[in-house]
């Protein structure tokens, strides 16, 4: 019984039992994937897959839809975390909804805010899988 053995010894002299403290190892919080990418992935909603982005490809700029309410500071510190690459730049820019018809009913599109984020000499991100 070398588990009550820790907890309570007897002193050999005495005869009295005479109480251990079992010190516990402190629990560190486990870094899994979705923890590590949560933050990123609020910030980021998806890559734009567009021609003009495309071409912008060539010059190293990549362009992100993001969260309406992130900072330049955040898309940045997200594309480290989800990619791990360093961005030298980020340019926000807030895109407008569009009016549009269906038949005789009008609606609009959402707006949203688009990021054009510049990666450092070297550094790519791959986007395009298996197209």
């Amino acid at each position: 019984m070398g588990i009550l053995d820790k907890i309570s010894k007897k002193d050999k002299a005495t005869g009295k039992k005479t109480k251990v403290n079992a010190k516990k190892a402190p629990k560190k919080a486990k870094k899994t994937k979705a923890n590590i990418f949560s933050s990123a992935y609020k910030v980021l909603k998806k890559p734009l897959v567009t021609e003009k982005g495309t071409f912008m490809q060539a010059d190293g700029k990549y362009l992100f839809e993001v969260s309406k309410d992130s900072s330049k500071d955040e898309v940045a510190q997200a594309i480290k975390k989800a990619y791990g690459v360093t961005s030298v730049k980020v340019n926000i820019i807030n895109v407008k909804g569009k009016s549009r018809r269906l038949g005789k009913t009008t609606g609009k599109t959402s707006a949203y805010k688009k990021a054009i984020v510049t990666l450092a000499d070297g550094d790519s991100i791959q986007i395009y899988e298996g197209v």
